[in-house]
């Protein structure tokens, strides 16, 4: 997608006019969550969802081919650094004002679109021509991975990101914190949320630029081994990985990132290499047995020391599962018997030059970023509220049917249809007036419980939900409950989450006893139906009501329901 020439704004009510905000606050205030964001934000999406398609069924992968014949390479770029320095130097300045003005969906995709940018570039940079196509733009993403590097590297306790993924709350404690937690934490939680996805993403992007060393140009070559040292930089990543953690609820007591999602390890897989470990691995590999590499790779004790920690890992498990770990293996033994200098200083030379991350500098340059924070909320992010916002309704429409038709065309011969795949999980937010989150649970679809059932629409296939875990749904509800949403979460090659919204009125309930007749009259079961035909899923909750020995009336959620239709030629399991 090419950007504009100049940014829009949100759409507002029909009387009121936005400005847009001023040419001198720079490109990232101008930019970073306009309506033209907002927009790039969905073609890349779109783009990014094919680009995976493809080379998950080793398809023609036009999509790589269009962005580097175009040169859009660059325009990746410069996308990717400006929504970066968005996160780190205007969101915190931001925070107390979007808590108050409730937008939270909007600022959710500006802090996503990071996300989308790096596994769009993880699919590009499988490509040595993509490699090469960088140029002189792959220092600007050299300096990027080891930003994104060194947070998942920073010891837990000092890292909030990776703290909240390896030690989450479960149970009451979860319940508890979603309760009462405010709007300021809830974005908060965003952030750290996308600031984790991205860069367990950029691990991968470094690794293919490890596999294609020889196609960077010497200042990235010298970025990569000299200035950040990405050897000594995965050995944390290895010995503490940041996507492994121990959980009560898993059988085995562990759990492993797959596929961005987090899932029980059992005991007899611990030691299974997942995609995330093996692209550490693989990017050791090549560093260490890479010629070119191991002629421009100073070593000394400090560094000898670093690499021979990771001798230990270097098992018959893991080399099974990647043979070509046993040339590392090999170098770490001759490593172990070599004489290594104290320090390299005195073979460098004393006139030394390296090239500057202009791109970045740039568009740091002469930046206020308090500044760029007011304005962002008033030209932007203060108009028009989530529920109103035209720019969101635009992103959602990437996971309805015509948008998901537009991206993939007439699907392959017994190829899935992406809207009929398996719904992997149902994250249901009750919550109250003012948008903020009184109740979550998390669903998933009880075993043995799919029925066919047959409607005026076509044939249907409906399952009961029950609570992660197993445990039934029945959940006492918290009074004032307005809307209820549903993040349904699609598995598959590619998993997306497509987020459903319906407001609830609820009858008021009577305080009364059940043999008056105010209190008979009074419904015991309300239905609430999330989604619809059009959009091939149907999210139907039961709330019913009961009284306790006292005959006060409390409202519970029953039972919920999940449809999806049955595609000829689709098997849904």
């Amino acid at each position: 997608a090419e950007r504009a020439g100049s940014p829009g704004t949100a759409d507002a009510p029909p009387d009121a006019e936005v400005p847009e905000p001023p040419e001198r606050l720079g490109f990232v205030a101008r930019y970073v969550g306009s309506s033209e964001f907002l927009s790039q934000h969905a073609d890349l999406e779109k783009l990014n969802i094919c680009a995976h398609q493809c080379a998950m069924r080793n398809a023609d992968e036009y999509v790589v081919e269009a962005i580097l014949t175009y040169e859009k390479l660059p325009l990746l770029i410069t996308d990717l650094l400006a929504t970066e320095l968005w996160r780190t130097h205007a969101f915190p300045h931001l925070l107390p004002s979007l808590a108050s003005n409730r937008n939270v969906l909007r600022t959710y995709f500006t802090l996503y679109h990071e996300c989308t940018l790096v596994s769009l570039l993880h699919t590009l940079f499988y490509h040595r021509r993509a490699v090469e196509a960088l140029d002189q733009l792959s220092v600007e993403l050299v300096d990027y991975c080891a930003r994104r590097m060194a947070s998942l590297a920073v010891p837990e306790d000092r890292n909030d990101a990776v703290r909240r993924q390896r030690r989450p709350l479960s149970g009451d404690a979860r319940q508890e914190h979603l309760l009462g937690r405010t709007a300021a934490e809830e974005l908060e939680e965003h952030r750290l949320e996308t600031q984790y996805r991205s860069a367990v993403g950029s691990v991968a992007i470094a690794r293919y630029l490890c596999e294609h060393f020889e196609a960077l140009p010497l200042a990235a070559q010298a970025r990569i081994l000299e200035t950040h040292d990405w050897l000594v930089m995965l050995v944390p990543l290895v010995e503490e990985p940041p996507w492994t953690r121990r959980a009560e609820s898993s059988a085995s007591g562990w759990q492993k990132l797959t596929d961005n999602d987090w899932k029980d390890v059992p005991r007899s897989d611990l030691l299974r290499v997942t995609r995330c470990e093996a692209q550490c691995w693989i990017a050791l590999f090549h560093l260490t047995c890479n010629n070119v590499c191991r002629e421009q790779y100073g070593l000394n004790t400090f560094r000898k020391e670093q690499l021979l920690r990771l001798r230990k890992f270097l098992n018959e498990v893991v080399i099974d599962q990647l043979p070509v770990l046993a040339d590392v293996m090999r170098y770490m033994d001759e490593l172990t018997i070599l004489n290594v200098p104290e320090s390299t200083s005195s073979q460098s030379s004393c006139f030394l030059m390296q090239q500057v991350a202009v791109l970045r500098e740039s568009l740091m340059k002469n930046v206020n970023w308090e500044k760029v924070a007011q304005s962002q909320f008033h030209h932007l992010f203060s108009p028009v509220t989530d529920a109103h916002d035209a720019d969101l309704r635009r992103i959602s429409d990437v996971f309805t049917a015509e948008g998901i038709e537009d991206v993939y065309g007439d699907p392959s011969p017994g190829g899935p249809d992406p809207l009929s795949r398996p719904v992997d999980k149902v994250v249901l937010s009750l919550r109250n007036g003012q948008g903020a989150t009184l109740q979550e649970l998390i669903l998933v679809r009880a075993e043995g419980s799919d029925t066919e059932v047959d409607t005026e629409h076509g044939k249907f296939r409906r399952w009961k939900m029950e609570r992660e875990g197993g445990e039934d749904v029945p959940t006492e509800l918290s009074p004032g409950i307005a809307a209820v949403v549903a993040r349904v979460c699609y598995g598959g090659p590619a998993p997306f989450q497509v987020e459903k919204t319906r407001a609830v009125e609820l009858p008021p309930v009577p305080a009364k006893d059940e043999a008056k007749p105010e209190a008979k009259r009074f419904r015991k079961k309300v239905w609430v139906t999330l989604g619809g035909v059009e959009e091939k899923i149907v999210l139907q909750i039961q709330i019913h009501w009961q009284a306790d020995e006292h005959r006060k009336m409390s409202s519970m959620l029953r039972q919920v329901f999940l449809s999806q239709p049955i595609s000829p030629g689709v098997t849904s399991t």
